[in-house]
């Protein structure tokens, strides 16, 4: 996970030099990747509030949030965007045999199946740039999206019977008080916030259309 940050964000780096301006009418696609998307905080937290029952699970394997996102800019400071994401995750049931309410050091835990859970996240954001120079851009972003979630349980290992698989819909947020996009034609991002795209992400941008103005000016 800290890897594929660090690589997003070397390439951000290199592409620092070349001056960055947004204007009414460009578009551009980026793709980036996310950590601790919503339903991981939900997720966590759950974890958290039923520990010590009977029945758990844990985590083992999670992806993060991997999004693709096109923007078309209205105004030098208001745009909008489509956003798409992936994040998978996976796991064991456990079950805890607290011994008589034994300390939690002392408790016998036993895996009794697995589980596998996919989300993919459809939304629709509002950006504004409240700061914008040659080279740097400072946004906030406010989204709404629809998520669909594909879960597959297998309560006992030992038979392929006991396999249970839920499907759901629901309705998420995601707002990021401050984001900072930085380079040319091919730019950097990164944004802080909260909701389905993670409490941190980074990406890599690339414009297909400049501005007649801007054009003129170069």
């Amino acid at each position: 996970m800290h890897k594929k940050l660090l690589l997003l964000f070397i390439g951000m780096i290199a592409t620092y030099n070349a001056p960055a301006q947004d204007q009414r009418g460009d578009h551009d696609i980026t793709v980036g990747y996310g950590i601790l998307p919503a339903i991981q905080v939900f997720k966590g937290t759950e974890f958290l509030l039923t520990w010590g029952t009977s029945t758990n699970y844990k985590n083992t394997s999670v992806t993060g949030e991997y999004f693709i996102k096109y923007q078309y800019h209205l105004t030098k400071q208001l745009s909008v965007s489509l956003y798409g994401g992936k994040e998978q995750e996976s796991g064991v049931w456990i079950y805890i045999d607290k011994e008589n309410n034994s300390r939690p050091s002392d408790w016998n835990i036993y895996p009794v199946g697995t589980f596998s859970r996919t989300s993919w996240t459809a939304a629709s954001e509002l950006n504004i740039n409240y700061y914008i120079s040659k080279y740097i851009n400072v946004y906030s972003t406010l989204g709404v999206s629809r998520e669909f979630i594909f879960e597959k349980n297998d309560y006992n290992l030992n038979h392929p019977d006991s396999i249970v698989k839920n499907n759901a819909t629901y309705i998420s947020m995601y707002y990021s008080p401050i984001g900072v996009r930085f380079g040319g034609r091919i730019c950097g991002n990164i944004e802080i916030g909260m909701g389905y795209k993670g409490i941190i992400n980074c990406g890599l941008t690339y414009k297909f259309l400049r501005s007649k103005k801007l054009k003129t000016e170069q």
